[in-house]
């Protein structure tokens, strides 16, 4: 294929490939991490915890989550951009759902600030960097979605 400039993949094998799921995977050292991750089961972990402990109230899980989230991080928020308050209570909801986070180092609860402050600028390059660098929270929202 290489060699031939020519060369188009069939379009019989393009559908096959675009009708499953595919995770380019940069790093040997974490082979098949992502394997049974889906962003989706975070979604549905967060809507069983409303259900459970919030009685379906989409409001107090969120805030509860921020609350929760800030007090982990050790986070005061009064100087916080509205962008990256939003960015907060977004995340907040899949944070809140890693049960050590308020155990992990100051190292690792500063990481986790960056990504959140990260996830608010316009561009998701720095964001995405941030997140794939922090190990421990890789590794929490792969357990988390998984």
């Amino acid at each position: 294929m290489a060699t031939r400039s020519v060369y188009r993949t069939p379009a019989r094998t393009l559908r096959r490939l675009a009708d499953g799921y595919m995770i380019f995977e940069l790093s040997p050292a974490t082979p098949g991490d992502w394997d049974r991750f889906q962003v989706r089961k975070i979604g549905l972990a967060v809507q069983r915890r409303m259900a459970r402990n919030f009685a379906g109230d989409a409001e107090r899980i969120r805030s509860e989550s921020l609350r929760s989230v800030t007090r982990s991080l050790g986070l005061r928020l009064t100087d916080w951009k509205q962008r990256e308050l939003g960015a907060a209570g977004d995340l907040s909801l899949a944070l809140s759902l890693i049960p050590d986070l308020s155990h992990w180092s100051a190292d690792e609860r500063r990481g986790v600030v960056q990504v959140i402050r990260a996830k608010a600028s316009t561009d998701e390059t720095s964001y995405l960097r941030l997140l794939q660098k922090h190990a421990r929270l890789r590794a929490a929202m792969i357990r988390v979605g998984s």
